[in-house]
């Protein structure tokens, strides 16, 4: 029997293992590369374990444990972070799926074709979602991470895979143009996410960061809004030191390098209070930019469902924004300061509501301002196609607090009011077949003036039938008035034509002076125009006489004694 059997057994085998530890240890490590996978080590993971469920040989084990420097293979840190290389792991590729599409959105495909995106639609590796001036989408990855795509972006999905066994993802997307907003899985796992420009790379592990590139300036931007993220020079070395990008800050980065990080600017002030909007297009405002701004410092305003979906984006100086015709809902305003180079500072939000429908209809008399003269007014407007109804209110005060009239469910375009002389204030709504009241529009006035007086003349002044001058006067009006007079004569009993009158004549004062009228009888009527130029009824007829003269003989007897 040999002298290693029994006994001797363990000591070949210790000395076995040592030899093989021995060669492990002196054998070099392989280069760690760019693209290994970034495992986050769990409670209770072994090296053993891990293997087991990722890779496609468990016997990797060892090179794990040899890449990583593991020294004690069952006894791993939670939140360690391992490397594993690409070509060991058990990894299926996967997708993105489109969601909150807005306005244009198209995929372009690996041959180079645009297609409509819907809700729903998949964005594969290697194709590009790309939005319109006016368009958003979300997209959402197979772990929870998502990424909402600005209007006027081109972003390509570089890699998407998800490791069998662990439910860890990893996605790199690669911004062409414009602006991003991811919003990555923060519970373990938490995926690998990288988000890379021709001139910056964003990784980020379970956080909210932002990134843009404009083509134009070969420029590129990150901002931080929680969590931490490394900057990198897009082309760096993968051992190289990034940045590191913290809660609250920013990074500029061009061709020549990445910046140093900059606070971001503080939110502005907004109203606490929600906005109801009745009117459209939707107009909203905020505060000026100010002095404590920096220069160059500007707006981004977008408009956001309650659903989060970016409906629409405006930048400028501007105190406000027009953001078109919303449907009626619920909104929010986000706001956010952008620097002179273009870091979009902390948001500020303004909760508001679109009620503008059905739209009031437009009115159309009296117009504003208007005089009416009398005692009714015929209020109209033009017809609605949105309403099946309308409501009026018309009252005595601007703010129609006490209608005196509050008339519903007029279906026709005009209604005629009895009112008192004063100013009135009236606005209208429309109703749609179901019942449901717009907003009103907006108040509008009108003064009813009442009728002038009939104006009825005095007798004359020196009396009927005497040859002097004859002055009528009538009973002063309003200050502003003017007085109109009609002179007719009877003829044979019959009544005065005052259709053909004698004489007619508009006066500023209400006097009427006639003189050298012919002997007859005479018919007089007079009426007051008031200053807005409307004129009254014509006051009774009043009737007086001219004698022929005591000396109508004279020119005769002259004429006999010429002819003698």
């Amino acid at each position: 029997m040999s002298r290693l059997d029994g006994a001797g057994r363990p000591f070949v085998a210790a000395v076995a293992a040592l030899c093989a530890a021995g060669i492990a240890a002196a054998a070099p490590a392989p280069r760690l590369a760019e693209d290994d996978w970034l495992y986050e080590v769990q409670a209770g993971d072994h090296l053993v374990g891990i293997a087991q469920r990722m890779l496609a040989d468990p016997r990797g084990w060892r090179q794990l444990q040899r890449l990583n420097d593991v020294r004690a293979p069952r006894r791993l840190q939670p939140g360690r972070t391992l490397r594993i290389p690409m070509a060991l792991l058990r990894v299926e590729t996967a997708q993105a799926e489109v969601r909150q599409v807005v306005g244009p959105v198209g995929v372009r495909g690996t041959d180079g074709t645009l297609n409509d995106a819907r809700d729903g639609t998949s964005l594969r590796p290697s194709e590009t979602l790309e939005t319109g001036r006016d368009g958003s989408a979300r997209l959402r990855f197979a772990d929870g991470s998502q990424v909402r795509v600005s209007p006027g972006s081109r972003l390509t999905l570089e890699q998407a895979q998800v490791l069998r066994g662990s439910g860890q993802a990893q996605q790199t997307l690669r911004l062409q143009q414009g602006e991003v907003e991811s919003q990555v899985r923060r519970e373990p796992p938490r995926p690998r996410f990288e988000i890379r420009s021709p001139v910056l790379r964003l990784g980020a592990r379970g956080t909210e960061f932002r990134a843009s590139f404009d083509p134009a300036s070969q420029s590129g931007l990150g901002a931080v809004d929680q969590g931490r993220v490394e900057a990198r020079a897009e082309g760096a070395p993968a051992r190289a030191p990034g940045t590191l990008l913290v809660d609250g800050y920013g990074v500029a980065a061009t061709a020549q390098g990445v910046a140093r990080p900059v606070p971001l600017l503080p939110a502005a002030s907004l109203t606490t209070g929600p906005v109801t909007v009745s009117r459209l297009p939707v107009r909203l405002r905020w505060a000026s930019i100010a002095n404590g701004w920096p220069a160059g410092a500007a707006w981004q305003a977008q408009v956001l469902s309650t659903g989060d979906a970016l409906l629409a984006e405006r930048q400028g100086r501007e105190a406000d924004g027009d953001f078109g015709a919303l449907a009626d809902g619920r909104y929010r305003l986000r706001l956010r300061a952008v620097d002179g180079q273009g870091l979009a500072g902390r948001e500020a939000t303004l909760a508001f509501e679109v009620a503008a429908r059905p739209e009031p209809p437009f009115l159309s008399a009296p117009a504003a301002g208007a005089a009416l003269v009398g005692s009714r007014a015929t209020l109209s407007w033009a017809r609605s196609s949105a309403a099946a109804r309308y409501r009026l209110q018309v009252g005595p005060t601007a703010d129609l607090a006490s209608p005196q009239h509050d008339l519903q469910g007029i279906d026709a375009a005009s209604v005629t009011l009895d009112l008192a002389p004063g100013t009135w204030h009236w606005h209208l709504a429309s109703v749609r077949a179901d019942g449901h009241q717009g907003p009103w529009s907006d108040v509008q006035s009108f003064e009813l003036r009442p009728e002038p007086p009939p104006a009825a003349p005095s007798a004359p002044a020196g009396g009927a039938g005497t040859d002097g001058v004859l002055q009528f006067r009538l009973g002063a009006g309003r200050p502003g008035d003017a007085y109109e007079f009609q002179l007719a004569r009877f003829e044979g009993g019959a009544e005065p034509d005052f259709a053909r009158p004698l004489l007619e004549r508009r006066s500023e004062t209400p006097e009427l002076r006639l003189e050298a009228l012919d002997a007859g009888t005479y018919a007089l009527r007079a009426r007051i125009v008031d200053a807005s130029g409307r004129a009254g009824a014509w006051g009774p007829t009043g009737s007086f006489d001219v004698a022929r003269s005591t000396w109508w003989w004279v020119p005769a007897a002259v004429l006999l004694l010429l002819l003698l």
